[in-house]
């Protein structure tokens, strides 16, 4: 089964763009194209995205993975939390008998990754559709 993206693909030039050291363990990360619907539609915009920070020229032969947060991590990694998750996709946690539940918080949040050593120094570069309540730059 491959995960539907919640958003649509012009919605990444928005994302937030991260530099994080010593992501090596690639247990939680996997190719996008085996484990997200469409993402053809998406990819253009994600390398669009990457290239801020690594040669244009380069990226087609850099790989890009995504890397899954469960949802459970939300609350703690995202900056104001599940608050933020609710705005950014329009929901609202509050219940109310006759609407119906909203469960695009049980899928988590994939963030894409990219890491070339040559062109990143051996950082990691994190493209997230929301903003992480981690440093910009972390060890």
């Amino acid at each position: 089964m491959k995960l539907k993206l919640p958003y649509p693909p012009e919605a990444v030039a928005s994302f937030f763009l991260y530099d994080y050291e010593f992501i090596d363990c690639y247990g939680f990360m996997r190719d996008p194209r085996e484990c997200l619907e469409n993402y053809a539609a998406y990819e253009a915009a994600v390398r669009a995205h990457f290239s801020a920070r690594v040669p244009v020229d380069k990226m087609p032969s850099i790989p890009i993975n995504a890397l899954w947060l469960p949802p459970f991590v939300l609350a703690a990694v995202l900056k104001d939390g599940i608050a933020q998750y609710e705005r950014r996709q329009g929901i609202s946690s509050s219940w109310h008998p006759d609407a119906p539940l909203d469960k695009r918080w049980t899928l988590g949040c994939v963030p894409f990754h990219l890491k070339d050593s040559e062109y990143t120094g051996g950082s990691s570069l994190l493209l997230s559709p929301f903003e992480l309540d981690i440093p910009l730059y972390g060890l």
